[in-house]
């Protein structure tokens, strides 16, 4: 779990356990409202299921953890994540994986928030709806580099929603556009993102 400093999630009656599984995301990075807009926020995270330690982020904050977990924000920026040196289970930005200059804009709420989910494939490769959810858009996370972008089937009345996958493996998700009547859809992994690897310097490929 992680929320946003000044934000709290629950109900303020948590367990023990779960407070050892929140972190706090730092928001001094989030840019301010712009003249007529919103003030940027983070709308979604993906954990690397790959990573070690608790929740997917190091306890010990090396810099080779320091991908595990990543944030999309409401302005359409992705943000690597890192352990703060010396506040605990406290999140600072490590890197931007998707920096754009300008705020991408969009034509409703849903749009951005759609365009914001992030989801991590085995091998480090994070994938999220682009092009008003019309096409899956990867980025490999050990090189920061563009893995590929697929341009999904056009849906008429409908609109991607949502993604996760797996190995081999994609599930898309589907509504219509007043946001019901929900379709799930499966499509291969494309080959690009099917390589197996271990973090580290070396790439392990099978």
């Amino acid at each position: 779990r992680a929320s946003t400093d000044g934000e709290r999630g629950g109900s303020g009656d948590e367990g023990e356990a779960d407070q050892e599984d929140l972190w706090t995301i730092s928001s001094s990075w989030l840019r301010a409202a712009a003249e007529g807009g919103e003030p940027e926020e983070v709308v979604s995270v993906a954990i690397d299921p790959a990573c070690s330690g608790s929740g997917g982020v190091s306890e010990d904050g090396g810099a080779g953890d320091a991908w595990c977990a990543v944030v999309g924000t409401s302005h359409g920026r992705m943000v690597q994540l890192r352990r703060h040196f010396k506040r605990v289970r406290h999140l600072v930005p490590a890197g931007a994986l998707w920096n754009v200059l300008e705020i991408e804009q969009a034509d409703d709420p849903e749009e951005v928030l759609v365009t914001s989910l992030l989801h991590v494939l085995p091998g480090g490769f994070l994938l999220r709806l682009r092009n008003r959810g019309q096409s899956v858009h990867a980025i490999d996370m050990v090189s920061g580099r563009i893995a590929g972008e697929w341009r999904l089937p056009q849906l008429p009345g409908r609109r991607w929603s949502a993604l996760a996958g797996g190995p081999e493996r994609l599930f898309v998700a589907s509504q219509d556009l007043n946001g019901n009547h929900a379709e799930l859809w499966r499509f291969p992994v494309p080959p690009e993102l099917r390589v197996r690897r271990r973090r580290g310097p070396g790439a392990a490929v099978s």
